[in-house]
């Protein structure tokens, strides 16, 4: 564990070590002598008795950037978990953050926001965005990045790696979504490391769902879900006695009339926003992740 300053603000309150942790890129490959470096925070448990296991968020997305947001993310989620008498590890899975190299694709980004307020079909819509990526893919290639070793075997290998560097003989595991799967397979690899394990919003290793298949069906069995729990409960039936087609009605009705929404971004550019019937139902999506957003769906 190599520490560094924070590049972050830190809360008054919390005591945070930051810095990195190097990893072989990829350790199924002996001849690729190429690195990897994963940032690293630690809130540092404030107990006169600290237990000796700590507790290591795994973050979702696959994807999912961790370090950028842990302050906000540790007072709104894991505040509860200072009473636990434990360290708290925070770090940016490979490719993602502050970890190095970010394999962040700034053209997908670009084209998201020139779609904002000039929205094409879905058809050539995909086509740009597939265009994109892989030419951020052909660029990360010509640098040298095996884009192979990007996987969830590697990963865990790495959370092992960090337990290892920070000095704990064993680790909690707490993963959301693809975090989920994560921990599955540092359970399976490195079980002997593993004091106790909390799976929210479980991904089913052996049934993947990160096909674009697999993510229509869950979005369905979503919808399924929201629709059902209105018809067993006798107030929203009565307010809402057709959910599903008023649902879906709506968004044929936007899909055919979008309407125009200003939004602004954290760096306070301001967009006139396309939004059509596929926005709509995207934006309950994101809500279903929210147990609060319930009510509001």
């Amino acid at each position: 564990f190599e520490p560094t300053e924070c590049q972050f603000d830190v809360p008054d309150d919390l005591v945070i070590d930051f810095g990195f942790v190097t990893v072989p890129e990829n350790r199924a490959n002996p001849e690729n002598d190429n690195t990897l470096r994963l940032a690293v925070a630690v809130v540092r448990t404030q107990s006169d008795t600290p237990q000796p296991d700590p507790i290591i968020y795994l973050d979702g997305g696959p994807g999912g950037q961790t370090i950028g947001g842990m302050p906000e993310l540790y007072v709104n989620q894991f505040a509860p978990f200072a009473d636990a008498d434990r360290d708290i590890i925070f770090f940016d899975q490979r490719g993602i953050g502050f970890s190095e190299p970010n394999l962040f694709c700034q053209e997908l980004v670009d084209l998201d926001l020139e779609l904002l307020e000039n929205p094409v079909s879905d058809v050539e819509s995909n086509e740009l965005f597939f265009n994109s990526a892989f030419s951020c893919r052909a660029q990360y290639i010509a640098a040298g990045i095996d884009l192979s070793a990007f996987n969830t075997t590697e990963n865990a290998a790495d959370v092992d790696a960090i337990r290892e560097a920070l000095g704990y003989d064993q680790l909690n595991l707490l993963g959301i979504s693809y975090g989920s799967l994560l921990a599955q397979v540092v359970m399976r690899d490195f079980e002997e490391n593993i004091r106790s394990v909390v799976l929210d919003g479980v991904v089913d290793p052996a049934a993947i769902q990160f096909s674009v298949a697999g993510q229509i069906n869950q979005l369905q069995n979503a919808f399924d879900t929201l629709f059902a729990a209105c018809a067993n409960d006798p107030a929203c039936n009565e307010a809402y006695p057709n959910l599903e087609e008023l649902t879906f009605a709506l968004a044929d009705a936007w899909n055919e009339n979008p309407t125009e929404v200003e939004i602004e971004l954290q760096d306070g550019t301001t967009y006139n926003a396309v939004i059509d019937g596929a926005d709509a139902l995207r934006t309950i999506v994101l809500l279903f992740y929210i147990t609060d957003a319930a009510p509001i769906i």
